[in-house]
């Protein structure tokens, strides 16, 4: 049941500036009319006047109401021709067509023969995406559909979303068929959940206010909402300026309301910037710090509930931002072997995947909040830190990212029947330029295509227990060839091999050049990303330095 809305209207004269242009907007609103003519549009765009026409006679109005309404299942859609490149000179905004504005219009002037009806669906499928450029739809009013159930309850049985089928041109070159299938099925259980939530089982109790029509404004609810996470939904009263905000959950099998947000002293603190950061900074710093255990995996020293304190603060003040510079942030892994991988500190990667923690690891810091990696091994025999054999191939990654990181190696072992004790702090820069100057050392010795080398992974950097790197274990993406050298630079100095670096490329300008082009494309291997990390974090202002060829 289209909106008047959607009709080709006659250009004006009094909307354009010169007669060319009026005599082009004619040729091509005859063009438009004749094209839908010979579509059958003209039957579609003017059902909704034929009802009215059918209105206009009451005789005829008592004999076709019942058979009309009770007989048949009406589809409320919206035009997909407004999309449509041919006809953007005349766009149709969202809000003048919105098939969740039509319907409460259209059931309200169906007056009592709303009882009738057989079954009403509302299409979900004519909604514009998220990437569309027209207009991105994620919220909507739902405020006059539930109005129109809570006076009329039995629609609750015979009002549902559901999926059409029907889909744009123009969303279709957004995302896949797949993709926009999936979308939809999520829309229309998400908003047939959300009838179920506010309607039936009223969790906001807001049908108290029925009898008090100018109480309530609006209800703003989200159309799409990924699974295991939460949203706000926004109800907006006539004599209260703000908007309150309820916390929703969704579960997967249905949606849960939580507490009403938000706390309203934190909005107050909001105007007191200086006194509701002080505030914050207060209790979110904890005095042992921030612990990530990889191994197990947990957490400790941090108050998650302050992360969730409420989003307005969140999105001005970055709450994991102060979490990282009031704490002092470790990341701590076991070990009970000599030779040992820590699991490829898969921990540290899964990290990443939540956009909070992520912030508190990656963040920026200064010197009084610093990032450090302890690496513990238990061992049962007699041991020392030389004798460790430990692959951080798994780390590489983030201490490329995380230039300042300090690492800590520890070991705890029985010696004569007592527990055995030592620790050592690993220069990470040092070990960084080692990385660099052993990675590169492979690289130009490896007897395959250059081709070949672009592509190759890090398998194995092996370090010592007290932060000596020992070798390097790198293969092509197809496995082809693997290679494994030696460090035979584990005697130079910082100051040289910040020398070594400056050397290698003044010697491979060519070849560097070529790296930065090269490390911007896909598939790109783990060899050439942290080669080209490094480089850019040590050796900068390569261009400007030209050091005096040496022996090493």
């Amino acid at each position: 049941m289209p909106s008047k809305a959607y009709y080709l209207t006659y250009p004006k004269r009094s909307e354009f500036i010169n007669d060319e242009r009026y005599e082009e907007e004619l040729v091509y609103y005859d063009k438009v009319f004749a094209r839908d003519m010979q579509e059958g549009q003209e039957f579609k765009h003017g059902f909704g006047c034929g009802i009215s026409v059918l209105l206009s006679c009451r005789q005829i109005y008592h004999e076709f109401a019942g058979v009309l309404c009770g007989s048949n299942t009406f589809v409320i859609t919206r035009a997909l021709h407004c999309h449509d490149q041919n006809d953007y000179q005349h766009l149709h905004y969202p809000w003048q067509c919105s098939q969740f504005d039509y319907a409460p219009l259209w059931l309200a002037g169906l007056g009592c023969q709303v009882d009738l009806l057989h079954k009403v669906y509302i299409d979900v499928d004519a909604i514009c995406p998220r990437d569309c450029d027209v207009f991105e739809f994620t919220v909507f009013d739902m405020l006059p559909i539930i109005r129109i159930i809570w006076k009329h309850p039995w629609l609750t049985k015979k009002l549902e979303f559901f999926r059409s089928g029907r889909k744009n041109k123009e969303h279709a070159k957004l995302t896949s068929a797949r993709e926009a299938g999936e979308h939809s099925e999520q829309r229309a259980i998400l908003l047939n959940n959300w009838l179920n939530l506010l309607c039936t089982q009223d969790v906001l109790r807001l049908k108290q206010y029925i009898p008090f029509k100018m109480h309530l404004e609006h209800i703003w609810v989200p159309i799409l909402q990924e699974q295991d996470s939460a949203s706000d939904v926004s109800v907006q009263f006539c004599n209260i300026p703000t908007i309150k905000r309820y916390y929703i959950v969704n579960s997967g099998r249905g949606l849960t309301a939580c507490e009403e947000r938000p706390n309203f002293r934190i909005e107050h603190l909001l105007n007191e910037p200086v006194l509701a950061r002080n505030i914050v900074e207060y209790a979110a710093h904890g005095q042992p710090g921030v612990v990530f255990d990889l191994t197990r995996p947990t957490f400790s020293g941090l108050d998650v509930s302050l992360l969730h304190l409420d989003r307005m603060f969140d999105a001005k003040y970055n709450l994991a931002e102060i979490f990282a510079q009031a704490n002092d942030v470790t990341l701590r892994a076991r070990s009970t072997s000599v030779e040992s991988n820590f699991d490829h500190f898969i921990a540290l990667q899964e990290l990443r995947s939540n956009a909070q923690f992520r912030e508190i690891v990656y963040a920026h810091r200064e010197d009084s909040s610093p990032l450090t990696i302890e690496l513990e091994c238990d061992m049962s025999t007699k041991s020392s830190l030389p004798e460790l054999e430990i692959n951080i191939e798994g780390l590489v990654g983030f201490l490329c990212d995380t230039p300042n990181t300090a690492l800590r190696i520890s070991l705890n072992c029985l010696r004569d029947g007592r527990v055995y004790n030592e620790c050592i702090s690993v220069d990470t820069i040092c070990l960084c330029l080692s990385i660099y100057v052993l990675l590169s050392d492979l690289l130009e010795s490896w007897s395959i295509p250059l081709s070949h080398k672009w592509t190759a992974d890090i398998t194995a950097l092996v370090i010592d227990g007290r932060g000596i790197l020992k070798s390097a274990t790198c293969c092509t993406d197809k496995g082809l060839y693997e290679s494994t050298i030696e460090n035979k630079f584990a005697h130079l100095s910082k100051e040289e091999m910040y020398h070594y670096g400056y050397m290698t490329a003044a010697s491979h300008d060519r070849d560097y050049r070529y790296l930065c082009e090269r490390a911007l494309r896909p598939h790109s291997g783990q060899v050439l990303e942290c080669l080209l990390k490094l480089h850019y974090e040590y050796w900068a202002d390569w261009r400007n330095v030209r050091p005096l060829p040496t022996t090493l």
